[in-house]
């Protein structure tokens, strides 16, 4: 990979590869690869699916790529796509009459289970990646329509991979800090949006997650 491509960021990568630079795809892979396959190999105990399935949501990204779209964040959108992925795959064994062990016990940095294992629910706008019917990510789409484009941005990248806020901070060049208090915000009104909206829900993942009732 030479400098010129290493020095360019997920956008200028995204536009390049759009307009017919192969490289610049190659160079964005190899930037998430190793993060990507941490994902999956933290969600799942076989190491040769983990890494068909890194595969595989680079493929649909960069076929997304070709037909026209454009990621706000492209880190966001790529584990947007590896979420889908992993739940096709879980779908797919589970018709097997396969048994598929999760490594759900994850925390974040609070102490508290993710909301992303609470809302697994991989949710998408783009017909080719072929949404999940699920009402707990279809709730969870309509609640990220309400947020700041600034709020949105953090608490994709934190629901979606997990980052930490200095991860999150560097990818979008706010403070660390700036980050955290975003998210926050986000999850607090998140967290008042649920409950008034849907009650019932709200009520049964306290049991799943502490996090809802803190």
């Amino acid at each position: 990979m030479s400098s010129d491509y290493e020095e360019q960021s997920d956008t200028q990568l995204v536009q390049r590869y759009q307009n017919g630079d192969a490289e610049a795809g190659n160079t964005l892979c190899k930037r998430y690869w190793v993060a990507l396959h941490r994902f999956f190999k933290k969600k799942i105990k076989n190491r040769e699916d983990a890494e068909d399935l890194t595969q595989e949501t680079f493929m649909e990204a960069l076929d997304s790529l070709k037909k026209g779209q454009f990621p706000r964040v492209f880190r966001s959108w790529l584990y947007t796509i590896a979420t889908h992925v992993l739940a096709r795959y879980i779908q797919e064994k589970q018709k097997q009459g396969a048994q598929v062990v999760l490594d759900i016990t994850a925390e974040d940095e609070s102490g508290h289970i993710p909301l992303v294992e609470l809302l697994s629910a991989p949710v998408t706008d783009q017909p080719e990646h072929e949404t999940i019917d699920n009402e707990l990510g279809n709730i969870r789409l309509r609640f990220e329509k309400t947020l700041r484009p600034a709020e949105l941005a953090v608490f994709q990248l934190r629901f979606n991979s997990s980052m930490t806020f200095k991860e999150i901070g560097k990818e979008l060049g706010i403070k660390p800090n700036t980050a955290k208090v975003r998210y926050h915000r986000a999850f607090t009104a998140f967290r008042a949006w649920l409950k008034k909206r849907y009650p019932d829900i709200y009520h049964s993942l306290i049991g799943v997650g502490e996090e809802l009732d803190q």
